[in-house]
């Protein structure tokens, strides 16, 4: 039928005319096929309601902008000459389209798409709005002019920018210039105006539509575009799109199935469209048009990944995404105006390909921006990055990384501004213009040589030079704790445009700075707490810790200038700045204090003249015992160098030009100092050697008493340097202050250590601000300056302080470090001619992108209520029916009214219009539909426009139509025709439904309403919440309420309803009422009876005559509870207790039907089983053997004196065993021991050494096997030969030859007619024999080479001839080096002849 069917439509095939869609349905088969020629007119709703599984469209479907519907198939098949087309003449935007495949297959690309259909759909635009300041608990949003495509009853989506948040947004009116919203905003959103022309605004857009539009639901389309504008694109199962441009759409994926990879593949490309929540989406565009991707917005969309042809990404955003851009098709990719926020980005690019990003392009907050391969360029200019890293760490820029124009903001939230490669070879870092803010540092490179990746700031790891770092006008501002280097790149070199760059926080202060590594930097804009420096700083690194007793568990503390220990990360380097001795103790994980017994340190330096002018050290005391003898190695390619031994008291050593080790053993500490150090790695092991715990050293050898002072661990005529005499105590010396070489006592210091620093009352390690180092002396800098290089001219000034002439100038408040002036309620800001210079605001702003915003702290009139206005500085109620005004309570002052008041005709005052009335103009009232409740106003005069709907009647939730509510379910509802408000007679309203009665814990009320119960007091109840029916578990019902018990004389049953008790015998009791737990009167409590008698078992009387129970343990008592007189199986009666085992020195028996507790056999049993004989330990003296205690062990076992008890060997055929019963050290006759083994042979590698009767293991350095001695061979290793008499060697003798037996090489005489040796037993097998036939085999080999070589000669001969013959003018030079080369080949001959007769 349907192959007739289908027949009889291509007959018709070229008549084309219009028929309606009802013609071409096959309602049996649930298809609709429109033949070749043939327009469908879809104007009906004949499809609706039909699940089709197949639309074929080979001539056109049109539906155009006339009826809503909703259309469902399984396939959709567009010919070659099929159209499909919506809104082809004029776009839908008055009704709701939506095509929904119901389809489960997996969309698949077709092989051929030449031959697909075309695609023409027009609707309303999915677009973005820009919008102005909106602030949280505002209900109004403002546009400047009237808002377009914006419908009410819609709902949009607000996003955030900068704050990762998103509202959904419900519209409920749309007035001229303002959208009025259901509920209020949830947060700020704020403008920021980057720079001119770069102001980012939060935006809104709509969300999947439901008053007008084209939907496409779980879609596999695929045909040529002639238009597609302004679709829904709704959990695409895949899209193949020839031609034209996806354009103002909105992609949206709810379906968040992680297993599900869709695919829209497009030649023309994406255009203003919106992806939202896409997941798992692959979108590839085959176009290279520069405009194939342009002005789109990416949305909460994770794991979508673009594949681009064309090399220009323009004016695209992405906010709140995880994003991979797949550009391996282009050599050359472009990000222009290029907007990110709080996105993960990576670019799968092109090998050595070009990427740049220009043109006000921001990346805010990213998580990720990482290049995954390598680069031939990287170019960036006018961007800004704030709080995100640049990450080229997985990729190599090959020539050339610049930056122009552009400003980075770390925010304090990330490191480092950009991260490279260490596989990076020269590369070019072009700064030009750019600012950069609030890093920690600026350039990182990783590196696998250094594996410390928690170490920020590290030193030159090889002298190799891989960065060359081109500056101008390039400006970077740390906020910095202690000291930084300005660049973290450890191999780089500074050229900069002249001969001195400033910056904020250092300059590099080197005149000859071009092509010269960085020589020290100093601080400029520093906090209080950093110490000044003229050097870059030494890195360091101790480990390979032994300490004194092993310990494996190390820790280290540091401290400096006598402040507070810090810990010290032995996994990575640290730095120490110039004029800096830092102290280092090691303790275990408990504070115990460790020695060492000896170390590595490893020292990085960066510059050889960074130490020139001052020491730097790190001191190591000892804490245990007193220190006798240090020595260093210098290691060089893990070679080690004695260069010092350290063994006097008081005294300075030092190594070479560049390294001072000082020792003073008077303080108990060795101290390695260094200045002048060669640029890069110097390492040193130091080794400690020290005196007992309780000596002390004398300067010679350790005494465990001193005959002269004593100064801690050492003797000393007088007290040494750092020590003073105990004024109590001659004898004693007392420790001086810290780093006090000579004092009086405690207190004052006399003298300095060299390498600290007097301030007039104590010794330093390190002048602090405000103070220079001059002659071991702290000198003060002049006032407000934080680091001078004299006490006369100041280089950095503390606080808004600057420097003027060498002097320090104070600056105001909002100026920036030149005294200028700071932009507009900014409160301290930067020097820089951008829009981002302002670091701290007013207060009542807060910053946003270098610029002051002025806060939410008060209302403004965006965040007034509707009916309100902000006048005077608050938000005021207008008049009653006015929605805007200029003057509270005023009526002939409003602006905008109410739908339900009309205004006047001079627009100046609202009236109100009659119930069941609206106002659609100005100074007129008319009716509202007769389906509106007429108590109430309506918004206009359809049935969509209704306030309230009249009774049986509700209002459609999306076009707010007033519809009949479900009679039959329902007397009133809302909503929709089954959720009910009120119930027909004899039933229940409960949750918007209509039952015969409550659910569970429910009652219902006096409107026939279910009410929940008090669930802090029912389960169940009636009439009110607190009248019980039924209680939660753990609880009674007593009396209409609930209680945790019942009160005495009550029960609870099975229902938890409390009960009487037996009143004759139970005064209480539990679960039933005879169940008594307290008896009235004289009655006996039995087993929760009341009885009239006392039972014999398990009862005793006390001295009141009361039947009471024994112990559980007791069977029967007396007296008391725990009086036994005799015990409950398998107990065991010991005096009057019961017991579940006998005490030590007992067993437990029966004696006349009791189970009792007797003595063991106490001579020689301990402990005893069944009978008083029966041991199972001994008392000393004996042994345990099967259950016997015996004085001595029987042969074959052993004594195991720790359990008193014989063991028997293990060891099979063993006659006595060793401590160990597992190892034999005789054996039984017949037997050998072997390795504590009994054995009848001795294993291979062994002989029996018949003394001693045991294996002894031949010699293995000559015998494989030997017998009756170590070196007596009765077999040789491979490539060994046994000569004989026991003997094995690697050569047979001179009259011998070797021969290969079964198992092993032995030597055999020459025959008796040799003279020279031989290699065989023959005569003609002697080596004269043998010289003789080798001799004439090689003179054969000489004749047959020299005929080889005559004929090749004459071959030449002939072939020059004929080249002479066929040029017939070969030059005469020619012929020469021709014969000079037969010449040559002659000799060859000759001397491989030669070679010959020498082997021979």
């Amino acid at each position: 039928m349907n192959q007739i069917l289908f027949s009889t439509l291509i007959c018709f095939s070229f008549s084309v005319f219009v028929q309606a869609c009802s013609q071409f349905l096959n309602k049996a088969d649930a298809t609709l096929i429109i033949p070749l020629g043939q327009t469908c007119l879809l104007e009906d709703t004949s499809i609706e309601n039909i699940t089709l599984n197949t639309i074929i469209i080979e001539g056109t479907l049109s539906i155009k902008d006339s009826l809503s519907m909703n259309i469902k198939y399984k396939d959709l098949i567009l010919g070659q000459k099929g159209s499909l087309e919506i809104g082809k003449d004029a776009a839908i935007i008055n009704n709701l389209i939506i095509f929904e495949d119901v389809s489960t297959q997996e969309c698949q690309e077709p092989a051929n798409t030449q031959s697909i259909g075309k695609i023409n759909i027009q609707s309303r635009f999915m677009q973005t709005y820009n919008l102005f300041d909106i602030y949280k608990a505002q209900t109004q949003i403002q546009f400047q002019g009237k808002p377009v495509d914006i419908l009410a009853k819609q709902n949009y989506v607000l996003v955030n920018s900068f704050s990762q948040t998103e509202q959904l947004l419900n519209i409920q009116d749309v007035l001229e210039e303002t959208l009025i919203l259901r509920e209020p905003i949830q947060e700020d959103n704020l403008n920021v105006e980057i720079q001119r022309e770069l102001v980012i605004r939060p935006i809104l857009f709509s969300d999947l539509p439901v008053i007008s539009g084209v939907i496409f639901k779980n879609s596999c389309l695929i045909g040529s575009v002639e238009k597609f504008q302004g679709v829904t694109l709704l959990n695409p199962r895949g899209l193949f799109l020839k031609g034209g441009q996806i354009q103002s759409s909105l992609i949206k994926i709810e379906n968040q199935d992680k297993s599900i990879t869709r695919t829209i593949k497009t030649e023309g490309g994406f255009q203003r469209n919106i992806f939202y929540k896409c997941q798992q989406l692959n979108v590839q565009i085959d176009s290279t048009d520069q405009n194939s991707f342009v002005d789109n917005n990416i949305v909460s969309s994770k794991d979508l990944q673009i594949s681009v042809k064309s090399r220009q990404f323009n004016k695209n955003s992405f906010i709140n995404s995880k994003i991979v851009i797949n550009a391996q098709d282009v050599n050359y990719l472009t990000l222009s105006n290029f907007r990110s926020f709080n996105t993960e980005i990576q670019f799968l690019n092109q090998e050595n390909s070009y990427l740049q990003i220009k043109d006000k392009s921001i990346v805010y907050r990213n998580k990720v921006f990482q290049v995954s391969k390598s680069l031939d360029k990287f170019y960036q200019d006018d961007t800004i990055f704030f709080a995100t890293t640049l990450d080229l760490s997985k990729s190599i820029v090959n020539t050339k990384f610049s930056i122009s124009n552009s400003f980075f903001d770390g925010n304090n939230e990330v490191d480092h501004l950009a991260i490279f490669s260490s596989n990076s070879k020269q590369q070019d870092i072009n700064l030009e213009y750019t600012l950069a803010v609030k890093f920690n540092s600026f350039l990182l490179t990783t590196s696998d040589k250094l594996k410390q990746p928690q170490i920020k700031y590290f030193a030159r790891i090889s002298s190799e030079t891989l960065f060359n770092v081109y500056i101008k006008f390039f400006k970077i501002n740390n906020k910095i704790i202690d000291y930084l280097p300005l660049f973290n790149l450890p191999m780089m070199n500074l050229v900069t445009y002249s001969s001195r760059e400033e910056y904020n926080i250092v300059e590099i202060d080197d005149l000859n700075t071009e092509t010269q590594n960085i020589m020290y930097s100093k601080i400029k804009w520093a906090p209080v707490q950093v110490y000044q420096t003229n050097s870059l700083p030494t890195y360091y690194q101790i480990k390979n810790i032994v300490t004194t007793d092993n310990n494996s568990n190390i820790l280290a503390k540091i401290s400096f200038d006598g402040k507070a220990k810090q810990d010290l990360n032995l996994n990575q380097y640290s730095q120490l700045l110039g004029d800096q001795i830092k102290y280092i103790e090691f303790i275990d994980n408990t504070g115990k204090k460790l020695d060492l017994q000896e170390f590595t340190i490893q020292l990085n330096v960066q510059s050889t003249t960074q130490t020139v002018r001052y020491k730097t050290g790190l001191i190591f005391p000892s804490t245990l015992k007193a220190i006798k003898k240090v020595t260093v190695f210098q290691v060089n390619d893990s070679k080690e160098e004695q260069v010092k031994v350290v063994n006097k008291i008081d005294d300075t050593y030092q190594y070479s030009y560049s390294t001072i080790f000082f020792w003073s053993q008077s303080l108990n500490q060795f101290s390695l100092v260094w200045k002048r150090l060669t640029q890069g790695f110097t390492t040193y092991k130091i080794k400690f050697e020290y005196c007992e715990e309780n000596e002390l050293f004398d300067g010679a050898s350790c005494v465990t008493q001193c005959n002269t002072s004593k100064m801690e661990f050492f003797c000393s005529k007088d007290c040494g340097e750092g020590y003073y005499k105990d004024i109590n105590n001659p004898n004693i010396c007392l420790k001086c202050p810290f780093g006090c070489k000579q004092c009086k006592d405690n207190t004052v210091c006399l003298k300095c250590y060299d390498f600290y620093f007097s301030d007039g009352q104590k010794c330093r390690d390190n002048c602090g601000i405000n103070q220079v180092a001059y002659k071991n002396s702290c000198q003060k800098c002049g006032n407000n300056c934080g680091f001078c290089y004299s006490s006369e001219e100041c280089n950095v000034c503390q606080g808004l302080y600057t420097v003027y002439n060498a002097q320090c100038k104070m600056c105001k408040e909002n100026q920036d470090e030149y005294c200028d002036e700071c932009p507009k309620n900014c409160k301290s800001c930067v020097d820089n001619n951008t829009n981002f210079k302002c670091f701290e605001c007013d207060e009542g702003y807060e910053l946003i992108f270098g610029q002051c915003k002025k806060k939410n702290t008060q209302l403004t009139q965006q965040s007034c209520e509707i009916g309100y206005s902000f006048i005077n500085g608050s938000c005021q109620q207008c008049s009653q029916g006015c929605l805007t005004c200029s003057e509270p309570n005023n009526s002939n002052r409003c602006y905008t009214c109410t739908t339900s008041y009309s205004q006047d005709y001079f627009g100046s005052s609202c009236k109100k219009c009659k119930g069941g009335e609206y106002s659609p103009s100005r100074d007129s009232c008319q009716s509202c539909s007769q389906l509106c409740d007429n108590k109430f106003s309506c918004f206009g005069p359809s049935v969509f426009q209704c306030q309230k709907c009249q009774a049986g009647y509700f209002k459609h939730l999306q076009n707010n139509k007033c519809l009949s509510c479900d009679l039959s379910k329902c007397k009133e509802c809302s909503e929709s025709p089954t959720q009910c408000t009120d119930c027909p007679e004899g039933q229940f309203l409960y949750d918007k439904q209509c039952f015969s009665k409550c659910p569970s814990g429910w009652y219902p009320d006096e409107k026939r309403v279910c009410r929940q119960c008090n669930q802090e007091l029912c389960k169940e109840c009636y009439n009110s919440p607190t009248q019980c029916t039924e209680c939660k578990q753990g609880q009674v019902l007593f009396e209409e309420k609930c209680y945790k018990d019942c009160k005495p004389g009550f029960f609870a049953d099975k229902q938890n309803v409390c009960k009487p008790c037996d009143l004759n015998k139970c005064e209480e009791c539990i679960q039933y009422d005879t169940k008594c737990t307290k008896c009235k009167g004289d009655l006996y409590l039995i087993n929760h009876s009341c009885e009239e008698e006392c039972p014999d078992k398990g009862y005793y009387f006390d001295q009141n005559n009361k039947c009471l129970p024994c112990h559980e343990d007791c069977e029967k008592c007396s007296g008391s509870s725990t009086n036994c007189t005799d015990c409950e199986y398998p107990m065991f009666l010991e005096g009057n207790k019961c017991l579940q085992e006998c005490p030590p020195g007992k067993y437990g028996a029966y004696v006349q039907s009791i189970s009792k507790c007797l003595d063991c056999d106490t001579k020689k049993c301990q402990n005893c089983i069944d009978n008083k004989s029966k041991c199972t330990s001994c008392n000393e003296g004996y042994f345990l053997y099967k259950n016997q205690c015996m004085s001595d062990c029987p042969k074959g076992t052993n004594k195991n004196l720790v359990t008193q008890s014989c063991l028997v060997c293990l060891q099979p055929n063993c006659a006595v065993c060793g401590d160990n019963i597992g190892l034999c050290v005789q054996c039984q006759e017949g037997f050998i021991q072997y390795q504590g083994v009994c054995t009848k042979e001795c294993p291979v590698g062994y002989f029996l050494n018949k003394n001693e009767n045991k294996c002894q293991e031949c010699d293995k350095r000559v015998c494989m096997e030997c017998s009756e001695s170590p070196t007596n061979c009765t077999k040789c290793y491979p490539e060994h030969f046994n000569i004989g008499n026991g003997v094995c060697s690697t050569t047979c003798p001179k009259m011998a030859y070797p021969l290969q037996l079964a198992d092993q090489s032995v030597c055999k005489p020459c025959n008796p007619t040799c003279t020279k040796g031989c290699v065989g037993p023959l005569d003609s097998e002697c080596l004269e024999a043998v010289y003789i036939t080798q001799e004439s085999n090689n003179q054969a080999i000489l004749i047959g080479l020299l005929v080889v070589c005559f004929v090749l000669l004459i071959g030449l001969v002939i072939v020059g001839y004929l080249y002479y013959k066929r040029k017939q003018a070969l030059p005469y030079k020619s012929y020469l080096l021709k014969r000079e080369s037969q010449s040559d080949i002659g000799t060859v001959i000759q001397m491989e002849k030669t070679e010959s007769l020498k082997r021979v």
